[in-house]
């Protein structure tokens, strides 16, 4: 018992070597002093011996998990953490944590990347209104998967650098978080708008509002939008952070709401992809980003695209031409592809649009069509070009 523990976290230890300056941070890198601590399974009160945990380091409590895990996160030295683990506080293990986020190539939703290059290459646009403009446009993206559909009520969780503000669409700002524990260009940190530009590009693709002469109209067009800010300006964070997000969609959501997460972690991150699966379990269905590397998401293992299972959608990268987009990953994992090359969609703080590439733009696609009528979605023919000699089918509305 206490030897397992010795040895995660001497795993830990040795993984920590040197503290990364400001700004610096790489999805993979190890985060400097923060663990992620699970319990084993019993009657224990999560929040009670987290804080006995607290006590016993000196440390500063980060987050405390109860619904998709029995654990905490805590910011303290990995000495003080392998201490805490001898003094047996029915703890399971504690690993260091990680730093995820947005698939590779996608900055923020200001930029304007190429027709069909790498995610966030610069240039040139893609239909709709490529840029800022006025006047409302349905994308040409939009249509291809048979919207603007009409909202079936269930919420639209977008797990991912905040969201907003926007008048094009619908924020539930009371159940709306921010879960991050740090940024490193100073964003406010407690606020659930977005200060990168990547969620709100997700969610207007999802559901921006029909009708109101401005932006775009979504898949499901004014669907009620969460916020659930888990990645700072630069578009990362401590796995930590995204975890804890996701424990508060599972305690605020109901069955039949649709999360979207398009981000990525490398390594492969057991406990995210666990976390994801545990939601799916608990009737969410959970739409992932199959990421931007062109690499078999099951070969690589790329976190959380590679889980399967009910209420489990990997979503992969099409073109205007339903080709296969140049970036996009690939494998038995992924479940549909959608559009995501020159995809027009929304930016915070502003009425006008600008246009992106990436699977984090093919996702929402997907979110949006299981956000209308009874979350039903078919094949609209499928991609050509696709590495893996299954071409992914190409989800649409009914």
């Amino acid at each position: 018992m206490i030897g397992r523990a010795r040895f995660f976290v001497a795993a830990a230890v040795s993984a920590f070597i040197a503290t990364q300056p400001a700004g610096a941070q790489q999805i993979g890198d190890p985060v400097p002093n923060t663990f992620l601590c699970t319990f084993k399974p019993g009657p224990i009160t999560a929040t009670y011996a987290a804080n006995m945990a607290v006590q016993a380091t000196g440390g500063r409590l980060l987050h405390v998990y109860s619904a998709l895990l029995n654990g905490f996160a805590i910011r303290a030295s990995a000495q003080a953490i392998a201490q805490l683990l001898d003094k047996d506080l029915d703890l399971s293990s504690c690993t260091q944590a990680h730093y995820v986020g947005l698939p590779d190539g996608e900055a923020g939703a200001t930029a304007m990347p190429s027709r069909g290059g790498p995610p966030g290459s610069g240039g040139g646009g893609g239909g709709g209104n490529g840029g800022s403009g006025s006047g409302e446009t349905i994308p040409w993206d939009i249509q291809r998967v048979g919207g603007p559909g009409t909202p079936n009520g269930r919420l639209a969780w977008v797990v991912d650098t905040g969201v907003g503000p926007n008048t094009d669409l619908v924020i539930n700002g009371g159940l709306s978080r921010s879960f991050l524990t740090g940024d490193t260009l100073g964003g406010n940190t407690v606020s659930y708008a977005d200060f990168n530009g990547h969620g709100t590009h997700v969610a207007g693709t999802i559901a921006a509002i029909r009708g109101n002469g401005i932006g775009i109209a979504g898949v499901a067009a004014g669907a009620t939008v969460v916020s659930v800010r888990v990645l700072d300006s630069l578009g990362v964070a401590p796995d930590t952070d995204v975890l804890a997000g996701l424990n508060y969609v599972a305690t605020a959501g109901t069955a039949g709401d649709v999360v979207n997460l398009s981000l990525n972690a490398d390594p492969n991150s057991t406990v995210l992809d666990q976390a994801v699966v545990n939601l799916a379990a608990v009737g969410f269905h959970v739409v992932m980003a199959a990421g931007n590397d062109n690499v078999d998401v099951d070969i690589r293992k790329v976190s959380p695209a590679d889980q399967n299972g009910t209420g489990l959608y990997t979503v992969s990268a099409s073109d205007k031409r339903d080709r296969k987009a140049s970036f996009s990953n690939y494998g038995g994992s992924v479940d549909w592809a959608e559009p995501g090359v020159g995809i027009v969609s929304l930016v915070p703080n502003s009425t006008g649009t600008t246009s992106k590439d990436g699977t984090s733009m093919a996702a929402p696609h997907l979110s949006g069509i299981l956000l209308t009528g009874n979350a039903t979605v078919v094949s609209g023919g499928t991609v050509s070009g696709d590495r893996d000699g299954s071409p992914d089918p190409i989800g649409v509305l009914p």
